[in-house]
């Protein structure tokens, strides 16, 4: 019996302590907004942006839709390899593909943040594909753009609470200190985001433990009666 009781703990102590990391992973999603080429062609995309709390700029970024015009590269066809930083996107052909020719970079002005959108740079940034320098070509516009962010939600956590006005008030968001960010977070302080908002924050670490003892009263109460 005691090496049963044992196990038990074993595992409930695990998955309290893997709970309250993922507890800290919060996920924001991002859309290629009016990413046009000189001629006009346009590059479409949206990303997920996953990272911990308090390291945004060492999170790691996956796209989850993206159409290139002129090419036969695709997400669903395997044939794209994608890295994506805070301050930078790159896109190429992937493995016996790369031989096709395709080489994107977006090089951002700023890097982008939970709450913020990101201009492209438009003089560091190119499109090369199709071979020879058959599509070679600048951009002439183009952002990353953080969906459905809630106005004055600072922390990016769903909700615009007096934790977002501290991050206003230290200077913490990308504009700092200004009347329409204030403007934004008195607008809607005590709303939350609907469930298909951009950022999705895995449950408090409190949340997992409450429901963790629940569990373990209710196993108790089973073997006691």
């Amino acid at each position: 019996m005691n090496t049963s009781k044992n196990i038990w703990f074993s595992v409930i102590c695990s998955f309290i302590f893997l709970a309250a990391f993922d507890a800290q992973a919060t996920t924001v999603n991002y859309t290629l907004d009016d990413v046009f080429l000189a001629d006009g062609q346009q590059i479409f995309g949206a990303f997920d942006w996953t990272y911990s709390v308090g390291d945004f700029g060492g999170g790691s970024g996956a796209f989850t839709a993206l159409g290139i015009p002129y090419t036969i590269f695709s997400l669903a066809a395997g044939n794209l390899k994608t890295d994506i930083q805070s301050d930078s996107v790159e896109i190429s052909g992937n493995g016996n593909f790369h031989d096709i020719g395709l080489d994107i970079s977006l090089k951002l002005s700023q890097p982008f943040t939970p709450t913020q959108s990101a201009s492209i740079d438009l003089g560091l940034s190119f499109f090369e594909c199709c071979g020879n320098g058959f599509k070679d070509q600048p951009f002439q516009s183009g952002s990353i753009v953080p969906s459905t962010v809630l106005a004055g939600d600072f922390d990016a956590d769903g909700d615009v609470d007096g934790l977002d006005f501290l991050k206003w008030q230290r200077g913490e968001v990308s504009n700092s200190p200004n009347a329409s960010d204030l403007a934004a977070w008195e607008a809607n302080y005590g709303t939350f985001a609907p469930l298909s908002a951009a950022t999705n924050a895995m449950p408090e670490p409190s949340a997992v433990l409450l429901g963790v003892m629940a569990s373990l009263a209710g196993i108790s109460f089973r073997r006691r009666s």
